[in-house]
């Protein structure tokens, strides 16, 4: 009887360890996700601080391009290097002034392929040599080109075709054609670069 009874006492003592010790594995368990979950939430916040502040970055940047637009705006506007208003293509031909008239039967001159040859030679070198290019370079060289321009007008060199080009430089840049845009205030300071001061 004494036998009886210490077996079923150790078979309940067996029992409760055995109950223990997966009430204690379960809470460890439990532990380790809770861990992981703590460590998912920290990893989660400090992934949304990071767009939070990429978002910010580029709304500053944003922000200092509309308020580089206005600036390029107003001082195209001031320049007194004038254009018409109208909107020209996007990619218009380039207009040849008219010659000077000639006797009645002469031909008319040939147009000037050495211009021509010299365009399509800068166009293929800023499609080789060129990356992309996005809205704040177009801001950078029209100001350089606008500038470059000016300072011709004032020493005295004739700015007739500079303007014709400057005009097709804004067009361009209102289409969000940055790359033609670049393209052509490049031109225009590559032009006046060669061009000799007129004297006063």
């Amino acid at each position: 009887m004494q036998n009886e009874r210490t077996a079923s006492l150790r078979q309940r003592e067996e029992e409760f360890t055995s109950l223990i010790e997966n009430l204690t594995r379960q809470m460890r368990e439990q532990e380790a996700n809770a861990s992981a979950l703590t460590a998912m939430q920290q990893t989660l916040k400090e992934e949304l601080e990071t767009l939070a502040g990429e978002r910010q970055r580029l709304v500053s940047k944003e922000r200092n391009l509309i308020e580089a637009e206005k600036s390029l705006a107003s001082v195209l506007e001031a320049s007194g290097i004038e254009w018409e208003t109208t909107s020209p293509p996007s990619r218009p031909a380039p207009m040849e002034r008219p010659p000077a008239p000639e006797p009645r039967g002469s031909p008319p001159p040939p147009p000037p392929r050495h211009k021509e040859t010299l365009e399509q030679e800068f166009e293929r070198v800023v499609a080789a040599g060129n990356p992309k290019v996005g809205k704040s370079d177009a801001i950078d060289r029209m100001n350089k080109a606008l500038e470059v321009a000016k300072r011709a007008r004032d020493a005295g060199q004739d700015v007739t075709e500079v303007r014709r080009i400057l005009k097709n430089a804004r067009t361009a840049f209102e289409n969000q054609n940055w790359e033609e845009a670049v393209k052509l205030s490049e031109q225009i300071v590559d032009m006046l670069a060669s061009t000799p001061a007129a004297s006063r």
